[in-house]
Formats: C-alpha cells, structure tokens, sequence
C-alpha cells in the first residue's frame, strides 16, 4: 500500500506481476491519484473492503483466483458493489506474439 492523503482519490491496483504493478503504479500516481497494490485475490478483496477506493484495475490472471471471479465477490459485497472495476490484463500481447 502507499503513503495515505485524504484528498487524493484512490485506485487500488490488482496485478500479480512485479513489473507490470509497478508500471501501472507510477503512471497512475504521477497523474494524482493514490495508489494502493494488491498482488493477488485475497488483497484485492482486503483493501477494497478496507480502503474504499474510487477504482479498481483488475489482473485477469491471478495466482489464488481470477479477476473475474475476484470481481464478482467484490460486487456481491454491499461495502465495495458500487466500486468500477477496470480489467487489466496483458493475455493480448502474449497471444499477438504467438500469431
């Protein structure tokens, strides 16, 4: 998780990928937003509960469950349904280089 400022909106980041995460985090915060990380399901699910973030970017593919799944319990939660999740995912660029 990063350095907290109320005033600043947040987006949690859900991304097993090392590199990836801290990519999507330095873009998102050098743009003004508050960055939190998750790096799997379990996370996500924790600090969307407990920091009610205005965002979430979703890794489709991630270790303990996908985020679809990881998704769907979000938005059967009264605490977090009314959060927009944004799917992230690179499966695209991996299956371009397959062609």
């Amino acid at each position: 998780m990063s350095q907290k400022d109320p005033l600043k909106k947040k987006i949690l980041i859900v991304e097993d990928n090392k590199d990836s995460l801290e990519i999507l985090g330095l873009r998102v915060t050098a743009i003004g937003y508050q960055v939190i990380k998750a790096r799997n399901s379990k996370e996500a699910i924790t600090y969307a509960e407990a920091e009610r973030p205005d965002l979430i970017f979703m890794d489709l593919d991630l270790p303990d469950a996908d985020g679809i799944k990881t998704t769907a319990i979000l938005k059967k939660n009264p605490k977090t349904s009314h959060i927009p999740v944004v799917a992230v995912t690179a499966w695209m660029s991996a299956r371009r280089k397959r062609l």
